[in-house]
């Protein structure tokens, strides 16, 4: 019997961690990105949800790297001057280093379609 393992939003200053239970606390490889939020990129009356952004990066992350073994993904979201700042990686669990690990993140996060999509999943009614 396969035990499924819990994923956690941890609240951080004015941000939050997509991370899974029982890891250490600690990024192995990771990829930073600063999104500017352009007028039309978002509806009127909507607001970006981090803990969904995080979520729908954390899911591509994995779908990209699903092959590297050992590899957990984790993904933190928080805002940098009208701005979203992300940080997206993970935690390798193998012992060995996975070559092109950091391109492979980097493709994920700078694909366009992509960025749309997290986008349009992340926005919300405001309160």
């Amino acid at each position: 019997m396969r035990m499924r393992r819990a994923w956690i939003d941890i609240p951080l200053e004015g941000g939050l961690l997509h991370a899974r239970t029982g890891l250490p606390d600690r990024w192995d490889i990771w990829e930073e990105r600063v999104w500017t939020i352009q007028p039309g990129q978002q509806r009127p009356g909507l607001h970006i949800s981090q803990r969904r952004l995080a979520r729908s990066i954390r899911q591509d992350l994995w779908r990209g790297l699903q092959n590297v073994r050992g590899f957990v993904p984790r993904v933190q979201v928080g805002p940098a001057d009208h701005s979203l700042k992300i940080k997206a990686g993970g935690v390798l669990m193998a012992s060995h280093a996975a070559s092109g690990l950091g391109d492979r993140i980097a493709a994920v996060l700078d694909h366009p379609d992509n960025k749309i999509r997290w986008l349009a999943f992340a926005s919300t009614k405001g309160d």
